[in-house]
């Protein structure tokens, strides 16, 4: 029997694909908070590590929208004419930036990297790649840009709880 699957069907399929697994992305920065929230019973140890995987998971997003953004610039090469490497090199700063934040030492220079000042840092980083991508949004789905939107608001905004939630449960 043969599948009769038109092109309607096909993108809201896609669509609907993209909003699930992209929601499905804040479910860890979603149950992290929750257990930096149980913490306090748990211990410092427990409070550190879990900045830890928020840090560790949001250089995760921040490189997954570089990405995004490195596919985007590929399959738009005439978007920004005159812009040195055709935009690829503003995909991958941030990530590389995250990458950098969430590697440093703890003592890092004269101050200190702390899983907070960390965890700012990634959120800020999020919030530089929305910005990016706010003027160059021509060819971009309006769908698209306004889940990243969402997305990118909502792991900024996790981020950002996380840190604030902190100082409240160390020892």
């Amino acid at each position: 029997m043969k599948s009769v699957e038109s092109r309607v069907d096909g993108d809201a399929l896609r669509r609907r694909a993209a909003y699930q697994l992209g929601f499905g992305g804040l479910i860890p920065f979603a149950a992290l908070i929750l257990v930096q929230f149980f913490e306090p019973s748990l211990g410092e140890d427990w409070t550190r590590e879990v900045e830890r995987w928020i840090v560790i998971y949001g250089v995760t997003i921040v490189g997954f929208m570089g990405g995004g953004r490195w596919v985007y610039r590929l399959l738009q090469p005439d978007a920004r004419p005159g812009i040195p490497f055709g935009g690829l090199l503003q995909s991958v700063t941030p990530p590389l930036i995250a990458w950098i934040a969430a590697a440093a030492p703890e003592d890092f220079g004269e101050g200190q990297l702390t899983p907070m000042v960390r965890l700012v840092i990634i959120a800020l980083l999020l919030m530089l790649q929305l910005a990016q991508e706010w003027d160059r949004r021509a060819g971009m789905e309006d769908w698209y840009f306004e889940l990243r939107v969402m997305l990118a608001g909502g792991a900024a905004g996790s981020i950002i709880v996380a840190a604030g939630l902190a100082p409240f449960f160390r020892g």
